[in-house]
């Protein structure tokens, strides 16, 4: 009999539906990777097997026993426990004190009985002691949780999470902000586990990773399994690389139309003239894989332009899609970013990334789920703090607060849209307005020029669009402010495909118009169709950049997403 046991389980939150039809079996002593694009439904589905969602329909069995309605703590008592992905620790308590709480405390309830159990009891001492070895924590036994780096800050989690002799683990993000030096030294504890004879189901952005620590995987995407087998299997699987790369055109069309030619006319506002350190790992050194790179210091190896990659992996690009030279990269960049590093806490985010963008010319980052690509783009919206250098035409962004870069010349497009609900269209853009008050008519009716369903649309509440409609409003609001750059985060996540289709469109006719856009991009396969230029992000580091229509044509971007 299986350990864990799931058929047809959905879980909807009001008219979103987060899980649908799910099956999942995991036998004991088994290890298994669940996967998917943002969105998938992996922590949705972590939640139901922790208790802390109750599934809308299906059945769910852990033990033999049917267990749909039990609570958090009571699925701790059965045996499951789980680590997070934002941790967090008593950051006043030793490492060792930490552990005693989770030893302890589930029998006596409150911290402060378990410590002292602990304390005097030399059984759980002894227990303490046996887990701060087994998960190479026992030199950090007496330093408080608080003075940890991140990768011990995971073996931290770990220990807490085997104290209780789950009979399944739960690993949520385990390798998020730590290198790869330290997903290394992470998946060998991970692997040791086998011995205790846990059952292990992880969930995890860096995929290749996660299948070489597995026995089998599930792939979720929208909400739906659509893959599982050994892990070859999925890494080679077409559906799977789809996934995660993304389509290029309309939807079941491998070689539908790319997004208009660069050379189209702009209906969108008209800009104002615009007039490393900390390296990468062995393995993932920055290529160069274009003559036409913007500038020496952004690449440190020349390689040769490899074979292509397999047949239907990432659909051609239609043979007229760019017809106009992509701009000029011989002058001044409007902005440079070098030796750019985000640390969140202990987690390091973004580590010596070095990049260019020049007038006109659209960039777009690329790379699988956790590589840093919004880090990186809210740095420089001064959303979260950074440090190295980013310069935008002469001025220094890090020392800028956020609402004087919005007003100097940047645009945003946030992950999520982040529209106003409770406004109405017309508002959403007049509150975006304030920088340019005289002109705010003028760029409203452009900005209804560029999205007419909006301006059928303008007196209607933001929340009450559709989901592309929302990402047209986002975009239109950032055109507000009249950029010379337009700085995009993830603009395809839940769209149709032929949405994403005019969304592109409307990217590559404002850089046309002059206005540089940088776009962070999981659908790698639409946004090195659309740009000029591109950069691949693993781990927190640049490791590929060139012209994009050449990226595109390369099997290690692929390997960027589905290998280690």
């Amino acid at each position: 009999m299986p350990l864990l046991e799931i058929e047809d389980l959905t879980v909807r939150f009001g008219g979103v539906t987060a899980l649908s039809g799910v099956d999942l079996s995991l036998e004991r002593g088994e290890f298994c990777a669940v996967i998917g694009p943002n969105g998938a439904g992996k922590t949705t589905l972590f939640n139901v097997i922790a208790g802390v969602i109750r599934p809308s329909s299906g059945l769910f069995r852990f033990d033999g026993a049917v267990v749909h309605r039990a609570r958090p703590a009571t699925m701790r008592h059965r045996g499951i426990a789980r680590t997070f992905q934002v941790s967090r620790v008593f950051g006043s308590l030793t490492v060792a004190e930490t552990v005693a709480i989770a030893a302890a405390g589930h029998r006596l309830l409150r911290p402060l009985g378990a410590l002292r159990r602990y304390r005097a009891d030399s059984e759980v001492s002894d227990r303490v002691a046996q887990l701060l070895a087994d998960t190479g924590l026992s030199r950090r036994a007496r330093d408080r949780a608080d003075a940890l780096n991140i990768g011990d800050v995971r073996r931290l989690d770990i220990a807490r999470a085997l104290a209780g002799d789950p009979a399944l683990l739960l690993l949520d993000e385990p390798a998020a902000g730590i290198g790869v030096d330290g997903m290394r030294s992470l998946g060998e504890l991970i692997s040791s586990l086998r011995g205790r004879g846990v059952s292990v189901l992880l969930v995890e952005h860096y995929v290749g990773w996660a299948l070489s620590l597995v026995d089998r995987a599930v792939v979720l995407d929208m909400g739906e399994k659509i893959a599982e087998g050994l892990p070859a299997d999925v890494r080679s699987n077409p559906r799977v690389i789809t996934a995660y790369l993304g389509h290029s055109g309309q939807a079941g069309d491998a070689e539908s139309a790319a997004p208009s030619d660069r050379g189209a006319a702009a209906p969108a506002a008209t800009a104002p003239a615009a007039s490393t350190d900390a390296e990468p790992p062995a393995d993932r050194a920055t290529t160069t894989v274009s003559a036409a790179e913007p500038s020496a210091d952004e690449a440190t190896t020349t390689a040769a332009q490899p074979e292509s990659p397999t047949v239907g992996v990432m659909p051609p690009a239609r043979a007229d899609a760019r017809t106009v030279a992509p701009p000029s990269t011989d002058g001044a960049a409007l902005l440079r970013i070098a030796d750019l590093s985000v640390d969140y806490g202990h987690v390091s985010a973004v580590r010596g990334v070095s990049l260019n963008v020049y007038p006109g010319e659209f960039v777009t980052v690329v790379g699988a789920n956790g590589a840093g690509k919004s880090s990186l783009l809210k740095c420089v919206m001064g959303l979260v703090p950074g440090a190295g250098t980013m310069v935008l035409s002469g001025r220094d962004l890090l020392s800028e607060p956020a609402h004087r870069r919005a007003a100097g010349g940047i645009g945003y497009v946030p992950e999520g849209r982040r529209i106003f609900a409770g406004l109405t269209v017309e508002e959403n853009l007049k509150v975006t307005a304030g920088a340019h008050p005289d002109g705010a008519a003028r760029m409203i009716d452009q900005v209804f020029t560029m999205f007419p369903s909006l301006a059928r649309r303008r007196h209607q509440f933001g929340g009450n669009l559709s989901g592309g409609e929302q990402s047209m409003l986002a975009m239109g609001r950032a055109m507000m402010t009249q950029p010379h750059l337009l700085v995009a985060d993830e603009i395809t996540l839940g769209l149709a495909p032929v949405v994403v289709d005019e969304l592109f469109e409307h990217l590559t006719r404002m850089a046309a118009s002059g206005v540089s856009v940088l776009l962070a991009e999981q659908n790698a396969a639409v946004a090195l169709t659309a740009a000029d230029r591109a950069y691949v992000m693993e781990v927190g580091h640049m490791t590929m950049t060139g012209r994009a229509a050449d990226l595109r044509q390369d099997q290690r971007v692929i390997a960027a997403y589905l290998e280690m």
